[in-house]
């Protein structure tokens, strides 16, 4: 039993934590993997103004720049935006967000 245990820690750390974000692999999604997701975002036209501020929509793209997707929740998506060379975790409410793409 006990190494049954040993060896599944053993397995998560090295083929699952450190692993990048597989899109479509449900063990990676499940757990996380531990790093940011890069993905760009479409919105509804009332939420571009808040990007737009922060230069992460151009006014000419249908999309925003690439940003980080940290966490999901039920009702938001969180992200990393650089702003005047600073990392800052921006909440989006999700009913904003028409679509999420995810780059590679």
């Amino acid at each position: 039993m006990i190494a049954t245990v040993i060896l599944g820690l053993v397995y998560y750390t090295l083929y699952l934590y450190r692993s990048p974000i597989s899109v479509g692999n449900p063990v990676l999604e499940l757990i996380g993997g531990g790093r940011p997701i890069q993905v760009r975002l479409v919105l509804e036209k009332e939420a571009v103004a808040n990007l737009q501020n922060h230069r992460l929509y151009p006014v000419e793209s249908g999309m925003s720049q690439p940003v980080f997707l940290i966490d999901e929740t039920d009702h938001d998506l969180i992200i990393l935006i650089h702003v005047d060379e600073e990392e800052r975790a921006l909440k989006l409410n999700k009913s904003a967000v028409q679509s999420v793409l995810y780059l590679p």
